[in-house]
């Protein structure tokens, strides 16, 4: 009975210890679950780091597309345009019922008017371009706007550094046959000629008229009517070779411009002009006027 009694008591004890055993295990597996749980408050608070979006993702050498091949990948293409690699220019290209104007592309039925012109010449008329000082240049002068820019060409000579240095010598407004295109009288003025520049090879600015041959003594010659037409563009001046031509045009007269000529002969001329002046591949596309290239800046 006593045994008996021993042997109750000792497997009620390993069943206290069992149960105690067994409780603390599940006590301490809760914990672990309860302490690897993180509720959106938790992760509101906390310091853990969110996850970086498809938009946040720093490209990867893949995805970044080479420019240094493509000019015109820097460059903002006009509206109304399309523009094209060639070479190493981006080419410009107005969109079919557009044209160029000053950077732009605007209806063909607009007509661009860029400036306005009046000139005044009276003098001789010269054979040939000679940049020996044989060239008679003649009186007048020509004032017009381009933009916003106002500008007067009067008389100017070669600065007599250029002079004294090359043996050369050429003053302005001149008339000159053949000037710029053959059976034109090309009436021509120039900016203030700058010494430094022309030595270092730099275009001048000038406006001329140009008139054809045939025409006599009259007035408001119709300018489109009679082939008449004056521009405003970059003159060349070669001192290595004598040589003096047009560069690139600017701007070309309009529709709404007329001349007089008050008198001319073989000798001499003596002329006025006023009109418009417009976006000059206007003029070559719509008025049929050949002009030198036109300025690409």
């Amino acid at each position: 009975m006593k045994r008996a009694l021993i042997f109750s008591v000792i497997i009620a004890f390993c069943f206290v210890l069992t149960v105690s055993c067994g409780g603390n295990g599940d006590s301490k597996d809760k914990n672990d679950n309860d302490n690897s749980t993180v509720t959106d408050e938790d992760q509101a608070d906390g310091d853990s780091e969110t996850p970086v979006s498809d938009e946040e993702t720093p490209e990867t050498d893949d995805d970044v597309v080479p420019t240094e091949d493509d000019p015109c990948a820097a460059f903002t293409c006009p509206e109304n345009a399309t523009c094209t690699a060639d070479g190493d220019e981006c080419k410009i290209e107005c969109n079919e019922g557009f044209h160029p104007n000053a950077g732009t592309c605007i209806p063909d039925t607009e007509l661009t008017q860029i400036g306005e012109f009046t000139a005044e010449f009276d003098g001789a008329i010269n054979a040939a371009i000679a940049l020996d000082g044989t060239m008679l240049p003649g009186e007048g002068e020509a004032v017009f706007t381009y933009f916003d820019d106002e500008f007067t060409y009067q008389a100017q000579q070669l600065p007599q550094e250029i002079v004294d240095a090359l043996g050369i010598n050429l003053s302005f407004p001149t008339t000159v046959k053949d000037g710029f295109m053959e059976g034109m009288l090309s009436v021509i003025w120039v900016d203030e000629i700058d010494f430094n520049a022309l030595m270092t090879g730099a275009s001048l600015r000038f406006i001329a008229i140009n008139i054809p041959t045939a025409l006599a003594a009259g007035e408001d010659y119709d300018f489109v009517e009679n082939e008449i037409f004056a521009f405003y563009g970059d003159l060349n001046i070669d001192l290595s070779n004598n040589k003096i031509g047009a560069k690139c045009v600017r701007a070309v007269s309009g529709v709404e411009s007329a001349l007089t000529i008050s008198d001319i002969s073989a000798e001499s001329i003596t002329i006025s002009a006023h009109g418009d002046l417009i976006d000059p591949q206007y003029a070559v596309e719509e008025l049929g006027v050949e002009i030198p290239e036109v300025c690409a800046e």
